[in-house]
């Protein structure tokens, strides 16, 4: 599926947002509490997405390979994913609660729809991963 550049935008405004509040709250977990590892994967699954829609949405830009950040393995890519699949299903569970024309319902739609871009962008990435092993 094809995204347009605004969509993409708002999905990185979205993910930056979510950055943020995740490095807030890593000093208020003691390191090692199922909170703090919770925390930080979602953190490392936040930079991951964060990472590939800065190449999307500066791919036209980019011309080579030297351009492109951190490349991660396929098990990262996995390993992101899951938190970012975990958001998608706790977001749409809240959201069931309330009708579509409400605030409370209205205020997931931008996380869930920058967590579907992220968990696509993921998969991309995972399945180029996939192709360049086989090459």
């Amino acid at each position: 599926m094809e995204f347009t550049t605004q969509q993409l935008e708002a999905a990185y405004k979205e993910i930056i947002s979510i950055i943020k509040k995740c490095e807030k709250m890593e000093e208020k977990f003691a390191e090692g509490t199922s909170q703090h590892t919770l925390l930080k994967n979602r953190l490392f699954a936040m930079q991951v997405a964060k990472q590939l829609l800065e190449e999307t949405l500066h791919s036209s830009e980019r011309n080579t390979a030297n351009d492109k950040g951190r490349t991660y393995s396929y098990q990262e890519l996995a390993f992101a994913k899951e938190p970012v699949c975990s958001i998608i299903r706790k977001c749409s569970k809240a959201q069931r609660k309330y009708e579509k024309e409400t605030a409370n319902y209205r205020r997931y739609v931008p996380m869930i729809e920058a967590m579907q871009i992220a968990e696509q962008l993921i998969e991309e990435q995972q399945a180029s991963c996939t192709e360049s092993s086989k090459s």
